[in-house]
């Protein structure tokens, strides 16, 4: 008689209730849950590079983001504090309340110490050893006598090393190499052959690089007159050593400049 049951009205009618509340409550939870993780709620991630540490975090936050700084690292073409690399990288699309991941430029300056012995031998391992020891290589200064590309002297803003000495990590390293034939590139800038201190006054710091870089001298540090100052539209207004006719300095030393 059980069998009878199965095949009335009341039961199909209570068996498409059932279905129909299943189907509702799946649709609910779907929903729900789409919700609740956000489904499709994506966004692009903003590019920190260069940024501050300060504005970074702001950024972050503005766009539903967290942040967590994962390194520091010392970079001397870069503004301390500022972001050197992040994870994920600008543009990805992640959902919010994701982490970026931020390495930050260190404040303070790593010093390194310098061997002397390790300043002298073949210029392919003297540029070796400075650029493990996270140094720049700056000039190569020629001077003719009886070997082969063997480094003899290393100067630092155009004063020679002469012993072992503690520097800032990425200080630039000029190098006095023996050469047997003097080179046409232009480097062959004798040891003892003092340059002229060009006026640096009103060019561009582009302009300026390549005026000095024809000197066999450096642009040194940048000093702008207030925080807005746009260092590409800049122009110099003061330098140090300042200009003076006939004035001589050291090939390899650096020209601190002033821009507005």
């Amino acid at each position: 008689m059980w069998l009878k049951f199965f095949i009335t009205r009341y039961f199909w009618i209570n068996l498409l209730l059932a279905l129909i509340v299943l189907v509702v409550i799946g649709f609910i939870a779907n929903i729900t849950l789409s919700y609740v993780t956000r489904h499709g709620e994506e966004m692009k991630v903003p590019d920190l590079k260069g940024v501050t540490l300060k504005k970074a975090i702001e950024i972050i936050e503005q766009n539903g983001l967290k942040y967590q700084i994962r390194d520091s690292v010392f970079m001397d073409n870069m503004p301390r504090m500022s972001i050197v690399e992040q994870s994920p990288l600008a543009d990805e699309k992640v959902k919010k309340g994701r982490i970026i991941y931020l390495t930050v430029n260190a404040l303070d300056v790593p010093q390194v110490m310098l061997k002397i012995e390790q300043l002298k031998g073949s210029s392919r391992e003297v540029k070796m050893y400075l650029e493990g020891m996270g140094m720049i290589l700056g000039k190569r200064i020629e001077r003719k006598g009886t070997y082969e590309d063997v480094v003899m002297e290393a100067l630092y803003r155009g004063r020679l090393i002469s012993e072992d000495i503690e520097l800032p990590k990425g200080s630039k390293i000029d190098l006095v190499v023996e050469v047997t034939k003097l080179s046409k590139s232009g480097e062959n800038i004798g040891l003892n052959d003092d340059v002229e201190v060009p006026d640096l006054s009103d060019l561009t710091l582009s302009e300026a690089r390549d005026k000095l870089n024809q000197r066999g001298l450096t642009l040194g540090s940048v000093i702008k007159n207030n925080s807005k100052t746009d260092t590409l539209d800049a122009t110099i207004w003061k330098q140090k050593p300042s200009y003076k006719k006939e004035k001589v300095i050291a090939p390899g030393t650096e020209i601190d400049v002033y821009i507005k």
